[in-house]
Order: structure tokens, then C-alpha cells, then sequence
């Protein structure tokens, strides 16, 4: 089940109609990149940067539950972490 506010807004859903990259990569916590043949090096450079500074965390329940069932967690920087990388996104997905 999607959250209702992972949904696009009525906006979004003329620009980017049902089924496009946007709304699955939303979904799913990826990103999309607008690319020509003017800026596609930088673009692709921009692309590897982020990709570079990305870590994957994993997540196991505490307790056993039952399977399929959906766990809600928060990701949040200590307050030494902010100081230490400033400006730093955090991004995540749902589930």
C-alpha cells in the first residue's frame, strides 16, 4: 500500500502522467535527471557524485512479527554528525 501523501499532487499528475520514471523513482527513493546533449557530461558527473556519497543502512525488527508487516522507522543525524558534515540531505523511503 502507497502512503497518500506519496501520491503526486494534481499538478504533478498532468506533468507527469501514471507509470512515468518520476512517480516509480519517488516510489522508490531514486532520483531522476533531466539530460540533453548540452549538459549530459555534467549531468553524468552529477549522477556519480551523488551515487559516491551514498550509504545503504539496513534494518531488522527487535521483535519477531509477522511477515509482510510493515515496520515504520525514523533516520535522523546526531547533532555531531550535523556539525561535522554541515549541510547534509538525508533521504529516504518509505518502506
Amino acid at each position: 500500500m502507497v502512503e497518500a501523501s506519496r501520491h503526486p499532487r494534481p499538478a504533478e499528475a498532468k506533468q507527469y502522467p501514471p507509470g512515468s520514471v518520476r512517480t516509480y523513482a519517488g516510489l522508490m527513493g531514486g532520483i531522476v535527471l533531466d539530460s540533453g546533449r548540452s549538459n549530459g557530461a555534467t549531468t553524468l558527473g552529477l549522477l556519480l557524485d551523488d551515487l559516491r556519497a551514498r550509504y545503504t543502512l539496513g534494518y531488522r525488527p527487535s521483535q519477531d512479527r509477522p511477515e509482510n508487516s510493515f515496520c515504520h522507522i525514523q533516520l535522523t543525524l546526531t547533532p555531531e554528525a550535523q556539525q561535522r558534515e554541515g549541510n547534509a540531505i538525508v533521504e529516504t523511503r518509505a518502506g
